[in-house]
């Protein structure tokens, strides 16, 4: 028989048939099919990059559960803000989850070694609108009937060698607010991630090697791409997630299928030289970039939680080169195959491929979410969301523009652009839907035919 001929036939028929499959065998743990989720939160989360890995995570591992998720972050914002905006701007998407982290733009002021009284007055008074308007905030949520997730503030970078100059004391105020954060989590029921010392204890470690790098970005503040990777990573272990994409046992010399877990062996057949089969998986690896790559080392969540097995028994002694979709993707001993081989990051599996795609996908949503708000941001930073027509807005933002009252070259820019962009904030909203259905569909699931071959 010719192997090859016959996998390349495989591959062929792979594109026409109809497959019944059985349902996945892992579910998520924070979220149920058809959640509305809301992401709220100040310029990180507006940002979006870990509310894009987030996305990324749950729409490869999970792509049968559809999430509807909601980004209302508002760069800039504060606890007290959030509270304000509650009904209109987040309730309005009636989440069922919700995740919340603020606090940054609230340690303007903090505590210091010598502080005179009427200071001193002025940072209890600022802990006691913190903590009111937090517990005000848990309280909404909760009588909306919405399971809350609860986030310690991100870190304020205080060690970094980076060139931005560092304010000491607003990272301990965060700390402290994130004491709160867990005090009205407990009192409300609200599930708790501590971003602020998984932030912190990853970060000395980066250090460590790498002085002036920063999971809280080069301006002590936003985490990047790093950044964002390591908040996905501590979100999925706090929340305990399920930690296997695929696992496939199969013995050669029984010629039987022993486990297929979350995916589906289909075809198999058995050689002197081998085995092909066909494998239809229920999840897709996680894929990440170079600048997580650093971060990686110390977190290890693709070790932990990237696990996509296959594993042959039985073969005769030697190498074997494995095929996916008539693409060789890799030489393994008889002895590798027997213990198991992790495909997860290997990247020249069509699996990592696919991922690769769901994570351009993730991006787009990322790129329209944040134009979106910076709607809302302008209409926050420039006082607007107490008027009530479009022309009152755009006339006062002609007059503060005109009198060149808008300092910050940001926020002087989203200014320009509200004219523009405020009229299509309903087909913008429209758009990240679109884009979050195309996540989704990029992540579904496809057979592929494998051939194990002896060299």
């Amino acid at each position: 028989m010719n192997i090859k001929n016959n996998i390349l036939f495989a591959v062929a028929a792979l594109s026409s048939m109809t497959f019944a499959f059985g349902a996945q065998d892992i579910k998520p743990k924070a979220f149920s099919e058809g959640d509305n989720v809301c992401f709220i939160g100040d310029s990180i989360t507006h940002g979006g990059r870990y509310v894009r890995d987030i996305i990324s995570f749950y729409a490869t591992r999970f792509p049968e559960n559809k999430i509807n998720f909601f980004n209302v972050g508002i760069s800039g914002d504060t606890v007290q803000h959030v509270n304000k905006r509650m009904e209109n701007d987040i309730l309005i998407h009636k989440p069922d989850v919700s995740t919340l982290m603020i606090g940054m733009n609230n340690v303007n002021r903090f505590a210091k070694p010598q502080m005179p009284d009427d200071y001193a007055k002025l940072v209890a008074e600022n802990r006691a609108m913190y903590r009111e308007n937090l517990e005000s905030i848990m309280k909404k949520l909760k009588a909306a009937n919405c399971k809350q997730i609860a986030f310690t503030p991100s870190i304020y970078d205080e060690t970094s060698t980076c060139e931005a100059k560092p304010v000491i004391g607003k990272n301990a105020e965060l700390g402290l607010f994130g004491n709160y954060v867990r005090l009205y989590a407990k009192k409300h029921g609200a599930k708790v991630v501590d971003m602020w010392g998984y932030m912190l204890d990853v970060n000395k470690e980066i250090q460590k090697t790498s002085p002036k790098d920063s999971v809280a970005g080069h301006d002590r503040v936003h985490p990047q791409d790093m950044g964002a990777y390591v908040m996905m990573a501590n979100f999925v272990k706090t929340l305990q997630e399920p930690k296997v994409v695929s696992r496939v046992e199969i013995n050669a010399a029984a010629q039987k299928v022993v486990k297929d877990f979350n995916c589906d062996v289909s075809a198999a057949k058995f050689f002197d030289n081998g085995l092909s089969f066909t494998l239809r998986e229920y999840a897709l690896p996680f894929a990440i970039n170079k600048q997580e790559v650093q971060a990686e080392e110390i977190v290890g969540f693709l070790k932990e939680y990237n696990s996509q097995i296959v594993k042959i028994d039985g073969l005769k002694k030697g190498d074997y080169k494995m095929s996916i979709d008539g693409i060789a993707v890799g030489t393994y001993s008889a002895e590798e195959l027997q213990k198991g081989v992790n495909l997860a990051s290997n990247e020249n599996t069509p699996q990592y491929k696919q991922t690769l795609e769901v994570r351009k996908a993730a991006d787009e949503f990322r790129a329209v979410c944040g134009t979106l708000r910076e709607i809302n941001a302008t209409e926050m930073w420039q006082n607007l969301e107490e008027l009530k027509t479009f022309e009152e807005k755009i006339a006062k933002i002609d007059s503060l523009l005109k009198a060149n009252k808008i300092k910050h070259p940001y926020i002087k820019n989203c200014a320009k652009n509200y004219k523009k962009i405020k009229p299509q904030q309903e087909q913008l909203f429209k758009k990240s839907r679109v884009l979050l259905d195309k996540i989704y569909e990029t992540a579904r699931p496809k057979p592929h035919a494998y051939l194990i071959e002896k060299i």
